[in-house]
């Protein structure tokens, strides 16, 4: 049997539920300035009971790209939500959302972020024990553009590109510089061995012949003061993209303190986040193999993830295209970010790389065992 419901329906539909499940909803402006220097603007949303529903995101990091107002829902509601309305028209959910807030209390939103369709399943570990996970979908749609939003349009995450932006506008060198000098630079570092970069007449970094780049002490502080240590690895990429010069090493001058190292292993970053933020990483489970449409094999890892205060497991998927047994490259991920606040802030190549190997090593031990004859 075949129900059809007209837009207006749906809209009073969804507008009753939230109003059930709410209440009187109230709401808060905070505006601070965090510690690695960005700014956050945001309203966050209460219902009846005091706990935060809904945040707002005006300015800052988690605001997606091309929005000005950013209507995130908590996943404490989307849970209770899908309760009673379990399937979702997407675009009209979003549209309905945004009058809500509007009607409520007149901030207009451009865009809407859920997560949705979640899933309670149950892992055994290796040593037989069985545990409860949740995984989700997450939709971030632009309202008034009518579109999905992407994540990045080159591939850099929001952070990489504010950092990206405050090099460009504070610390490129005197003259300037780009391609054309490439040959220049090669050149000089051949014949005295280093190259100095100026800013305003005073020396701001120095490269040398054995791909060390020297930081002066001025430019580490002011970067410091901004960023913490999380403008390294741009740094060094942004370097390397105007001067053409390959950097294996980066130094603090004042100290002789390394910043980088070419065979750094980034993966304490994000296992500082997970200690400071009480995230436990709880192993890998195979989500078992498909077959596309060209005969491909696509074999599924769940990365599984103990939270503060959380008896359940949660879990994000790593599809691998393999051959003979053998990972030939990365088809999809879930978003880790949203796993803990602090993944949103580390570049997501050294957030992914990290999860990615450890599924890698797992997926290619087990399918030895699950498929011998494939490894041939």
């Amino acid at each position: 049997m075949k129900i059809i419901i007209t837009e207006e329906q749906y809209g009073h539909l969804v507008t009753n539920l939230l109003d059930l499940l709410l209440g009187n909803i109230t709401i808060k402006t905070v505006k601070e300035k965090k510690e690695d220097g960005n700014k956050e603007d945001y309203h966050s949303v209460f219902n009846e009971d005091g706990e935060t529903v809904m945040t707002i995101w005006v300015k800052g990091p988690l605001r997606s790209k091309g929005c000005k107002k950013d209507l995130t829902l908590e996943n404490t509601l989307i849970e209770k939500f899908e309760n009673y309305m379990p399937y979702y028209k997407h675009k009209m959910f979003s549209k309905v959302l945004v009058n809500y807030i509007y009607d409520k209390f007149g901030i207009k939103c451009d865009c809407v972020q859920y997560d949705y369709d979640f899933k309670e399943e149950k892992h055994v570990d290796d040593e037989g024990d069985e545990y409860e996970y949740t995984d989700s979908k997450t939709r971030r749609y632009n309202v008034k553009k009518k579109k999905k939003i992407k994540e990045s349009v080159d591939g850099k995450s929001s952070l990489e590109n504010l950092i990206y932006e405050f090099l460009n506008d504070d610390f490129y060198p005197d003259y300037n510089w780009g391609p054309e000098l490439f040959d220049f630079y090669r050149e000089d570092v051949k014949e005295h061995g280093l190259i100095p970069f100026y800013i305003n007449d005073s020396e701001a970094y120095v490269y040398y012949d054995d791909g060390t780049l020297e930081i002066m002490p001025w430019v580490c502080e002011k970067l410091n003061e901004y960023f913490n240590d999380l403008w390294y690895s741009v740094f060094k990429s942004w370097f390397e993209e105007n001067s053409g010069l390959k950097v294996s090493m980066m130094v603090d001058s004042k100290n002789n303190n390394r910043l980088l190292q070419e065979s750094t292993d980034n993966s304490n970053v994000v296992e500082q986040i997970m200690e400071v933020e009480g995230v436990k990483y709880d192993g890998c489970g195979y989500g078992g193999r498909t077959y596309d449409n060209f005969g491909r094999r696509h074999d599924t890892v769940e990365v599984y993830f103990k939270l503060p205060d959380e008896e359940k497991l949660y879990s994000r998927r790593i599809h691998f295209f393999t051959r003979k047994n053998k990972v030939v490259s990365v088809d999809s991920t879930g978003d880790f970010r949203t796993i803990a606040d602090g993944f949103r802030y580390i570049p997501t190549d050294i957030l992914m790389g990290y999860f990615i190997e450890k599924a890698k090593t797992y997926v290619e031990k087990l399918l030895r065992k699950l498929y011998p004859n494939d490894s041939r």
